[in-house]
């Protein structure tokens, strides 16, 4: 067993060797430099940026991840998430149009746009990075490597459509497989016991 287990961590290690890793790196730039796009627009436009948050608050109660309280549901949360990445690396299978793009908009902007709010509302943005950073340094990097794994597989499904390559999609259904048991599950599973039962002790030294 301990075998095997080395084999596929060695055969991941290889993945991102691939130019997987170029996908990877795009994704990660655009983030960052999304999420400080989003800041600005919500500076510029703060009723905007109050009336998404508003809505993303009862989108989240409305999934059953957070109740009238503000407690988080691990099981919930958790859940939810591993269904986000999955539909972020599934969207790649469409070629031509990489719609794992706009959910890399998305995710990215809300999270600069909420940084604005606590701003526009005189809150601190230590507050904002106590609620954010301690399950982030999970959830981000594993939301990264979904959108990066959807932007690469939309790429080799193209490739397939164009030029008919065999032999390519096998290989690449079970990089991706691997990448998303061996790494993003793990990641997903910290980042939601972290933001339910840590993040909100975090945040009441700030609120």
């Amino acid at each position: 067993m301990m075998d095997w287990l080395e084999q596929q961590r060695t055969r991941l290690h290889g993945f991102y060797r691939t130019e997987y890793r170029y996908s990877l790196r795009i994704t990660a730039i655009a983030f960052g430099a999304l999420i400080l796009l989003g800041f600005a627009v919500s500076l510029l436009l703060p009723d905007l940026a109050d009336q998404l948050f508003l809505q993303f608050a009862q989108q989240m109660a409305e999934l059953g991840i957070m109740d009238t309280t503000g407690r988080v549901d691990v099981l919930a949360l958790f859940g939810n998430n591993v269904r986000a990445t999955v539909f972020s690396i599934a969207y790649g299978f469409i070629p031509f149009i990489y719609l794992p793009a706009l959910s890399i908009g998305i995710n990215s902007l809300l999270l600069g746009l909420f940084a604005g709010v606590y701003v526009n509302n005189g809150i601190s943005l230590l507050a904002y990075f106590a609620g954010i950073v301690p399950h982030g340094v999970f959830e981000l990097p594993a939301l990264i490597l979904a959108l990066s794994s959807g932007i690469y597989l939309c790429r080799k499904v193209t490739d397939y459509v164009r030029h008919n390559k065999k032999g390519v999609m096998g290989p690449l259904m079970k990089d991706l497989l691997r990448l998303f048991v061996m790494h993003i599950i793990p990641l997903l599973m910290a980042a939601a016991v972290i933001e339910a039962y840590v993040t909100p002790q975090l945040l009441k030294l700030f609120l």
